[in-house]
């Protein structure tokens, strides 16, 4: 599953911790130097579009958060008229939780192709080739619009994407209109830069003319060896018998019956005053197969691990884990100015 934008624990931490300060705002005139001469906040938006998404989705959790609360309030009244006291019914209540993931709130998001799918591209930012198609998001089965195939495993999967973009008992078309009447506040968006943009590398607008020549990595493909180790058994099958299928003898009694031996002897107090005449026995052996395992042997394949490593191109990106070059570890780029290239979507260093 491949997203067009990754998300950032640093963003959301810094970006809520920004909008819950009451001096937020004027610290802006003593950090402006940090802003570069041309950014434009409109412009740093469109470049990074999960720095608006990000508050779409806190607009989301409000809205879940509230319907909870009702929802919760209306089962505690519920419990309250059957005879629950107070107590149990806000205890019982409490725990009532609903989610996107369960079956009954799909069952009434999935209400128009057209919205689920721009909330897939537009907002979870899903690759438009990734699209299943409403069916197989529905359904789980295979095959897709556009000549997509995908298993029906892999095309359920791909419903966790809408779960931060779904406002609990929303259909899809309601879901798409809040996210577009959601107010973005722009001073958020503007000061997200130097408080964590300017750090990650991010890019701040997109290339001019001539700009895109120096990538923000140089990625290398790195094969490392790994040895498999597989121990392989001889398996020797042999036939025994098998008592806990044998059934019990029967007895025939003296007044015509035939009974089971096992139960004739747990509870004779049932056939007092009769005596046994005769008893059948076991009929033919039951066998099963026992198999052991003798005459081991190892063998080792040589197989090859394919890894990438991702290194700066500015020698100026201080790696804060000490040399090790990976995607996923915390680099400081602050020293340089980057921007993005509209014709790839790679972030280049600007050359100043």
């Amino acid at each position: 599953m491949i997203k067009k934008i990754q998300w950032t624990l640093a963003l959301t931490t810094i970006v809520s911790l920004f909008a819950c300060s009451d001096n937020g705002l004027d610290s802006e005139e003593a950090l402006a130097e940090n802003w570069p001469a041309d950014f434009n906040t409109a412009e740093y938006a469109q470049v990074n579009p999960d720095i608006v998404n990000y508050q779409r989705i806190n607009a989301v959790e409000e809205k879940n958060e509230q319907y909870l609360v009702a929802l919760r309030k209306r089962y505690a009244d519920s419990l309250m008229t059957t005879g629950a006291d107070s107590a149990t019914a806000a205890g019982k209540a409490s725990a009532l939780t609903v989610s996107f993931a369960d079956p009954a709130e799909q069952a009434i998001f999935f209400d128009d192709s057209v919205a689920v799918k721009k909330i897939f591209t537009d907002y979870a930012f899903m690759e438009e080739k990734y699209w299943p198609g409403m069916e197989a998001l529905k359904q789980g089965v295979v095959g897709g619009e556009g000549g997509v195939n995908l298993n029906g495993v892999a095309a359920m999967e791909y419903r966790t994407v809408f779960e931060k973009f779904h406002c609990l008992g929303n259909k899809a078309s309601q879901d798409l209109a809040f996210l577009q009447s959601v107010k973005i506040d722009s001073t958020l968006i503007h000061q997200q830069y130097v408080l964590a943009g300017i750090y990650e590398g991010r890019a701040y607008r997109f290339c001019h003319e001539g700009e895109a020549s120096y990538p923000k990595f140089i990625i290398d493909s790195k094969k490392e060896l790994i040895l498999d180790t597989t121990w392989d058994f001889k398996a020797d099958t042999t036939k025994v018998l098998d008592s806990a299928l044998l059934p019990s003898p029967k007895l025939v009694l003296d007044n015509g019956d035939t009974v089971d031996a096992r139960g004739f002897e747990e509870h004779p107090e049932d056939f007092e005053g009769v005596a046994v005449t005769d008893t059948i026995k076991y009929g033919a052996p039951v066998e099963r197969d026992s198999i052991t395992y003798s005459d081991s042997t190892m063998t080792v394949d040589s197989l090859y691990a394919t890894t990438k490593v991702y290194t700066p191109v500015s020698a100026n990106a201080r790696d804060v884990n000490a040399g090790r070059s990976n995607e996923n570890l915390v680099w400081d780029f602050s020293a340089d100015r980057y921007c993005k290239n509209k014709a790839d979507g790679n972030i280049y260093i600007i050359v100043q």
